[in-house]
């Protein structure tokens, strides 16, 4: 059998997908992958599947035959909330740090799969990476791990390509072995060049107000760096990232992860009140179309967080 499988387009959907694919192959089964964003919101509820869907850490669908998601904002539709009933094949726990780890759970416990040992590695930094549990800022700047280097791949690709590929080696090998791939050393000795001079875009154009900081990065090329404004200025709780991929806007929220204590916000229910976006509580976004307020909401955003915080030392 075929299985058409959606996931959110960043490394913990990749990896979700990769724990699927493994999975699969056990069965002799095989699988389609599709990387999926917030734009296809207005798509969502009128999607219809060719073949048995699977969808991971995404919105939900009651038409999919696999869903697992650990997003409190999961639920786009109150008519879908009230459809779900937790079965073997439809999860959602978001007490979980990653998606990844909730497939790897549910597809050892309910399905009873024996997973390769080396995805023990995987659910351990996607349950860092996702969740922004670093150990400082500086590890995530400095790109040392082979799991960060592969995150950053996965983000610096999102948008242009698909990486079907990666998803096949994520399931076989090791995130040692993967690492070494050529294609992802040629992207991470790249992404490593244009980082030295993203932080440097940082350092020049971050705006501060307060504890709240707002970097424009919609006019740029820049990447976006999720830690670099705390790692700049290390007493900020939120920081609020616009960003713009061809005629989309979106906007990016963060919780300070050394600073969790001090937010109180609940970043996925502000956004998805705010535009429709959601995701974590400290960790959000949302996409909007081209003519969008953008400027309105951006001050609204900031002037909300910062109101919620005291103010800087």
């Amino acid at each position: 059998m075929v299985y058409d499988v959606y996931f959110h387009n960043d490394f913990d959907g990749h990896a979700s997908a990769a724990v699927f694919l493994a999975y699969l192959k056990t069965k002799g089964d095989r699988a389609r992958f599709f990387p999926i964003d917030h734009d296809i919101r207005s798509k969502w509820k009128a999607m219809k599947f060719k073949n048995p869907a699977v969808i991971f850490d995404f919105y939900f669908h009651p038409k999919a035959t696999f869903w697992i998601d650990h997003h409190e904002t999961t639920f786009k539709f109150p008519e879908w909330k009230k459809k779900y009933r937790k079965t073997k094949y439809h999860q959602f726990d978001p007490k979980y740090y990653s998606c990844c780890h909730l497939v790897y759970d549910v597809l050892r416990r309910d399905f009873g799969f024996k997973p390769p040992a080396h995805f023990k590695e995987l659910v351990k930094w996607l349950d860092v990476i996702d969740a922004a549990r670093y150990e400082s800022a500086q590890q995530e700047i400095e790109m040392k791990a082979p799991a960060i280097q592969i995150g950053h791949f996965i983000d610096t690709a999102r948008g242009k390509k698909k990486l079907a590929w990666l998803v096949e080696l994520l399931a076989d090998r090791s995130i040692k072995k993967i690492v070494k791939d050529k294609r992802i050393q040629n992207g991470i000795e790249s992404a490593l060049a244009k980082r030295k001079k993203c932080l440097d875009f940082y350092k020049r154009k971050l705006q501060i107000h307060g504890r709240v900081a707002f970097i424009d990065l919609s006019k740029s090329s820049f990447h976006q760096i999720d830690v670099a404004p705390f790692y700049l200025v290390p007493d900020l709780v939120y920081s609020v990232t616009l960003k713009k991929r061809g005629k989309v806007y979106s906007f990016s929220l963060r919780v300070n992860p050394w600073r969790r204590k001090e937010a109180k916000i609940h970043l996925g229910n502000l956004l998805m009140e705010n535009c429709g976006g959601g995701g974590h509580p400290g960790a959000a976004g949302c996409e909007l179309k081209s003519g969008s307020d953008v400027d309105v909401l951006s001050q609204k955003l900031v002037e909300f967080l910062g109101q919620s915080v005291k103010g800087r030392k």
